[in-house]
């Protein structure tokens, strides 16, 4: 069972906590549906924004007061040679444009990513820009970066928990990929999974960084699931 539901959903309020934290909730007059809406077609404006802009961003923490938003994004640069300038100017260029998706102000913390491998979502925004950049077969990109998912087995990583801050160990990764996998005319799917480590889901006792999303491709539509599994 607990492998066929979100693993996020499964540890709510044993293990894991959602990042969003509103100062308001439980009082009148204040919609926390509106207020979820907002923040879900925030976190799609990021993800949109950072593909255009050729970068890889996540939004890992919403603090959403009365009057005000305060957001942290994660931000890697993998064009590494970017003039420093021209950074900037993205950056600038986001905030000016993010608070027309909310009404109160919008505060964003932004801080410098060194690993495009820290995350689910900032792996699979990389698998996706390398898929669609360099034309290949998607179990050919998945192994190419399978050497950089190797040297990330094992190494420490801060999580927040409903405890609070805790360091954790990557114990696991897994990789789920559907679709025309193998860019044949044949229009039925295939899937193609790979297993790196150790991915226990039914375990509630663990921390779970999980991420679907599609590629879309002139030969069709790619799903691409990623795990992470992390322990004491």
């Amino acid at each position: 069972m607990a492998k066929r539901v979100n693993p996020i959903n499964f540890r709510l309020g044993f293990w894991q906590t959602w990042n969003i934290n509103a100062t308001f909730y439980g009082k009148k007059f204040r919609s926390y549906i509106k207020v979820l809406h907002s923040k879900n077609k925030l976190n799609e404006y990021f993800l949109n924004f950072f593909n255009l802009a050729q970068a890889l961003g996540e939004a890992t923490d919403y603090k959403i007061h009365k009057n005000y938003w305060d957001v942290t994004i994660q931000l890697y640069d993998y064009k590494l040679k970017r003039k420093v300038y021209k950074l900037n100017s993205t950056l600038q260029q986001l905030c000016a444009t993010s608070y027309y998706w909310v009404n109160p102000p919008l505060f964003l913390n932004l801080y410098n990513q060194k690993s495009q491998t820290n995350s689910a979502l900032l792996l699979y925004q990389w698998i996706k820009f390398y898929f669609l950049k360099n034309k290949t077969s998607l179990k050919n990109t998945i192994n190419v970066v399978e050497s950089d998912l190797l040297t990330i087995l094992g190494k420490n990583k801060v999580n927040s928990n409903k405890y609070g801050l805790k360091l954790t160990k990557l114990r696991g990764l897994k990789i789920c990929c559907k679709g025309r996998l193998g860019n044949l005319r044949n229009p039925l799917t295939q899937i193609f999974k790979r297993v790196w480590g150790s991915v226990p889901l039914p375990k509630l006792n663990s921390y779970v960084d999980y991420y679907q999303g599609s590629i879309l491709t002139k030969r069709g539509t790619y799903g691409l699931q990623i795990w992470m599994f992390y322990s004491n």
